[in-house]
């Protein structure tokens, strides 16, 4: 299957809406908190992959539609924080679209990026690329 940015960006936005300490997110039953169009097997999929990644604290069922997720590690929380803006979403799909690269660890090391360049630019620090 082919990794689908969107779907992971909704599936950690679902996952942070619905783990604290005492709950976590269970596939099937909170599959409707997936914003968009994607299947239960695509989401599964993503599921895996961003454990895969390192951006789930713990996962569990990983070869099956039925999953749960613990919480978010801090890395997955720290790059859903740079993607959550639209705008910022945006640009870093440009961004990736441009240079032909759409790997999770591309997609985290771009928005990383274009967080600092809006950081820099904020502060009048130069830059040497636009967004």
């Amino acid at each position: 299957m082919k990794l689908n940015p969107d779907c992971t960006r909704a599936l950690l936005i679902a996952v942070e809406k619905i783990c604290d300490i005492n709950n976590y997110f269970s596939a099937p039953e909170d599959l409707h908190e997936v914003e968009g169009d994607f299947t239960h097997e695509e989401i599964a999929y993503h599921a895996r992959q961003c454990y895969l990644a390192g951006l789930f604290y713990e996962y569990k069922h990983p070869a099956t539609l039925y999953f749960d997720v613990t919480d978010l590690s801090p890395k997955g929380h720290e790059f859903l924080a740079n993607i959550r803006s639209e705008d910022i979403w945006n640009s870093v799909k440009t961004v990736s679209t441009k240079i032909g690269a759409s790997s999770l660890s591309a997609i985290t090391t771009i928005a990383s990026n274009v967080v600092s360049e809006l950081i820099k630019s904020y502060f009048g620090i130069g830059s040497s690329h636009n967004i």
